[in-house]
Parts: C-alpha cells; structure tokens; sequence
C-alpha cells in the first residue's frame, strides 16, 4: 500500500521525483519483492485445505489483488526516474492496453478468489507474479 501511495503521489504530480532522482525509490522494490513471495505463498496455499478455507471466499484476500491492480496502474503514470529531469511517465512507450489487462486480471482474480475458493487461489498467485513483473519491466528499455 505504501508503494501504491507513493507512487499515485508521483502520478497524480503531488510529490515531486526530487533532483537527484525519485525519492523513496526503494519502497517500490520492496512492494516488488513482497508481491513475488506472496504470489509463491498464495499459490501454495491453493494445495492446503486449512489455508484454502482461511484465504477462499474472503474479504482481505479480495482487498489485497485490487491493491495489487491499484500498484500496476499508478506505477504506469508514475514518472522514470531514468528520464529526469523531463518528467517522462513509463506510459510514454509503454502500452496502456498491456497495463489495463493486468491490473484487469488482478481485480479478476479478486472476484474469482471471493467466489470460487482453492481453484482461483493458484491462478491468483501467478496473476500477482504477472503483475510483479510488469511493474518490474515497465522501467527496462532506456
């Protein structure tokens, strides 16, 4: 949520990027890391029956994907660092049809995890690496 914050606050040209560069880049690696274990963890919950009843058909699960499609979005309109000091987005070469179907899957995964349970919890955590990487390679290509 902090890397979401963080990074709406730079989209949305609230907190500047600072002139030696973003401030508080690290806060979107650590979000980074933390959606790749918990895309390992959440797909491994799908082979438990105990964390399939605690995680399936509940309402934090379904919180945490829109969180992750919210994170996809904002850090497309935030702007790279890499760039400065022009302000150019990552949606300046990215695809926005690409980003859109991400977090798309995201919030799909949402309502397949509060609806279905065990099944969608495997899909679900490999939606988050989905969405992982994206966030990852939005920066590469300079």
């Amino acid at each position: 949520m902090a890397a979401t914050l963080q990074q709406a606050l730079l989209a949305f040209d609230v907190s500047s990027m600072g002139a030696r560069g973003a401030r508080f880049t690290w806060i979107v690696g650590v979000a980074v890391l933390t959606l790749l274990a918990f895309g390992i963890a959440i797909a491994a919950a799908a082979t438990s029956d105990r964390a399939t009843k605690a995680l399936g058909h509940s309402w934090p699960a379904t919180f945490v994907f829109v969180a992750v499609a919210a994170f996809v979005i904002v850090r497309f309109q935030a702007y790279d660092p890499y760039y400065l000091p022009t302000l150019r987005r990552y949606s300046t070469n990215g695809s926005g049809t690409w980003s859109a179907g991400v977090a798309g899957s995201a919030l799909a995964a949402a309502i397949a995890v509060r609806r279905f349970g065990s099944i969608a919890l495997a899909l679900a955590g490999m939606v988050v690496w989905l969405c992982a990487l994206t966030v990852i390679l939005a920066g590469f290509g300079h």
